[in-house]
């Protein structure tokens, strides 16, 4: 693989992991032997590099991920040490203060070009933040998980299914006294985040569930949580903003046979947006066609209409 600045793919992804893990900047510096401007580029384009190259193969993303994890490659096989990579179950001290926490966080920030690398920063932000137990870090807290959340439901495999699923429901879980409380401010730019979080934290959660189990309590379970979700959405929005939650709640009443109520939505969803092709597969079929042109049908869209003062759906 072609060099950037003269810096090897393996030298970038090992320089990154040291530097992710205490290494001091100088010391990473002086072994690839460049000076500080000249890393921010080789680290800005290597990332580029990474996420064009990892759209169309993921393996390059696996290899980074090797080596993050043992960073004794290329320029720094010979160190005399690697640094210590934590996870979730490692000790942290306990004597975490503010700008531990700061600090973390905007290394992660600065490191999103390479979401292997942010998740492992945001893991220990969320460590730290969990002991501190400080409102301060609210935003933080959620902000953190949110991105570990979609990070993990970038990757394939049953393990990072379960991470997305457990970063969500502490989406959930940090969120739910403002939620209770009705402190979500839409016109403030905190409530939107808040509501972009609301909205696929619940969509994972409940899609999962619903993947899960064929049991109607659980489905039930699953249908008012993705209904929180969806309560979170107006058709102001981009349909892209919504409308896969509702595939996610059709799915789901499909699979507690409730037929109708599937057919609404999926007649509301395409109302808002005739070309949203998760319901492709129902659209044509006979079954719906059918209802369509059923007594059902008629009466529900004309309760419909006379509710509608303002032309928005009742969802």
């Amino acid at each position: 693989m072609e060099k950037i600045n003269g810096i090897s793919f393996e030298d970038w992804a090992a320089a990154s992991a040291h530097i992710a893990h205490g290494t001091p900047f100088e010391e990473v510096l002086k072994i690839l032997g460049i000076e500080e401007p000249v890393w921010e580029d080789t680290n800005k384009k290597w990332g580029e590099k990474m996420a064009d190259l990892g759209a169309k193969d993921m393996s390059i993303m696996v290899k980074y991920g090797e080596i993050f994890q043992n960073p004794k490659v290329g320029k720094f096989a010979n160190t005399d040490s690697a640094p210590s990579i934590d996870n979730d179950d490692d000790n942290t001290d306990n004597d975490c203060n503010n700008s531990d926490i700061k600090k973390l966080m905007r290394e992660a920030n600065s490191l999103q070009h390479s979401p292997t690398q942010a998740v492992v920063i945001y893991k220990k932000a969320i460590k730290l933040m969990d002991e501190a137990d400080d409102d301060d870090y609210d935003y933080d807290n959620l902000y953190a998980h949110y991105f570990v959340m979609k990070s993990e439901q970038q990757q394939t495999g049953e393990e990072h299914v379960k991470q997305a699923v457990h970063y969500a429901e502490k989406c959930l879980e940090i969120l739910e006294p403002d939620i209770s409380a009705g402190n979500i401010w839409h016109y403030t730019e905190e409530g939107q985040f808040q509501e972009e979080v609301i909205r696929v934290a619940s969509n994972t959660v409940a899609w999962n569930m619903m993947k899960d189990t064929n049991d109607n309590e659980k489905l039930e379970e699953a249908l008012g949580i993705i209904d929180l979700g969806i309560d979170f959405a107006d058709d102001n929005m981009p349909p892209e903003y919504y409308l896969y939650m509702f595939d996610t709640k059709v799915r789901i009443l499909l699979k507690m046979k409730e037929t109708h109520e599937a057919y609404c939505v999926v007649y509301t969803a395409l109302d808002i947006d005739p070309h949203f092709s998760d319901f492709d597969d129902i659209k044509n079929t006979p079954e719906y066609n059918n209802w369509l042109n059923s007594d059902e049908f008629k009466q529900w869209l004309s309760e419909m209409e006379e509710d509608d003062d303002d032309d928005d759906w009742d969802w």
